[in-house]
């Protein structure tokens, strides 16, 4: 596979890494994408071959090269805030001699934030020669890289080598994640990993997060951060930076909603998705005071992560309510079409210029999400932890 050939099929992509203490976003995982007739397709469809024919080398070096750009990007606007970027490097690539050379060849121009870099390895980039490995990590931690191991638990580590691995994050796999609902024996490895983590100084991470459930169970065990469709899914480095200042940088002024613990289901998953909508919905909330920004193409950018990020949240929401028989399933279901009906006219009456109505469609939907939370989502939660 050439060069040439490899920078027109691949693209990168970034998944928001949700803090689990500020409701925000301080880091994400780079995942590539390759692109075929106008389709995007997931890596588990071309990485096993990749790794069989060998290209999965060539395929390692153009992320490598991509990712300095991208993260200057990222860096420069988010409001200089500090994102950790992360980025997968196959077991091939990083036995491979003169891979400490072209890591740090490539990304000697941003070696000022270094710091913000993670490269994920994988337990098999471990086994071949583990000495020559942890001599590598420790080369470029030294230069102030960071290091994860990725799907955690699905491999051959042991406690020993968990103890000498200089490494700064543990990536608990989605396969634990999928089984710790309702299985107490995953249950306690993830609380145990995690307490293990937590006394060798390593960041937590889990990976592939889609339920309420698991999101509650991870918030109790004290993980660091949530990685999954629960909050999103992987992001186009445009959408991805705007996701991040909406969610991280909700504007002090003209702000659509306040939020307030008044507000609070009473479970964490419910509570940080609707921290997240009201800072998004804040920001698009600003970005139509300004007549000008009205009319720029951006504007529609913020409203369909806004549009995303509601379906997301409604979503999650339903199959609770659908998997615990709430009761009031159906009325709740239509309260959530109530605001996309008036989400969408709202957009419709910026398609029309029609500025009058979309400032009071959005003090309907001001009015919807304090209603809605002080009343249905409340009792929702209150049904299920009193029923289960």
């Amino acid at each position: 596979m050439s060069t040439a050939s490899v920078n027109n099929m691949f693209t990168l992509y970034y998944q928001p890494k949700i803090d689990m203490q500020t409701k925000k976003t301080h880091a994400a995982e780079a995942l590539i994408r390759l692109t075929r007739n106008g389709e995007l397709i997931s890596p588990n469809h071309f990485i096993p071959q990749a790794e069989k024919d060998g290209s999965i080398i060539e395929i390692d070096k153009w992320v490598l090269r991509r990712i300095p750009d991208d993260a200057r990007k990222i860096f420069t606007k988010t409001f200089e805030e500090e994102i950790r970027i992360s980025f997968n490097i196959s077991a091939s690539y990083f036995d491979k001699d003169g891979f400490y050379e072209d890591v740090i060849s490539t990304l000697n121009h941003t070696k000022d934030f270094h710091s913000l870099f993670e490269i994920e390895i994988t337990e098999s980039a471990l086994i071949g020669n583990k000495q020559n490995a942890i001599d590598t990590i420790n080369r470029l931690r030294e230069d102030g890289l960071r290091f994860a191991l990725d799907d955690f638990g699905t491999g051959y580590a042991s406690l020993k080598l968990f103890k000498e691995l200089p490494l700064d994050t543990i990536k608990i796999d989605k396969l634990f994640v999928d089984g710790m609902v309702g299985d107490k024996k995953t249950n306690a490895i993830v609380d145990s990993i995690m307490y293990l983590a937590k006394k060798l100084d390593m960041k937590t991470v889990a990976e592939g997060v889609e339920q309420v459930e698991q999101v509650e169970q991870l918030a109790n065990m004290n993980c660091d951060e949530i990685q999954g469709y629960f909050y999103s899914k992987p992001l186009r480095l445009d959408d991805f930076i705007l996701f991040v200042n909406s969610v991280n940088n909700p504007p002090k002024k003209n702000r659509f909603i306040y939020w307030s613990n008044e507000y609070s289901s009473g479970l964490f998953a419910f509570d940080s998705h609707h921290i997240i909508l009201i800072n998004l919905m804040n920001t698009l909330y600003d970005v139509l005071q300004d007549e000008n920004l009205r009319k720029e193409s951006k504007t529609w950018k913020y409203i369909e992560i806004v549009g995303n990020f509601v379906s997301v949240h409604f979503e999650s929401e339903e199959k609770y309510m659908v998997k615990y028989n709430y009761p009031k399933t159906k009325e709740h279901i239509m309260e959530h079409r109530k605001f996309v009906d008036d989400f969408q006219n709202l957009k419709s009456s910026l398609i029309a210029r029609d500025e009058r109505n979309f400032f009071i469609l959005f003090d309907m939907l001001k009015e919807w999400f304090i209603q809605h939370e002080l009343k249905a989502d409340k009792e929702l939660v209150h049904y299920v932890k009193n029923k289960f």
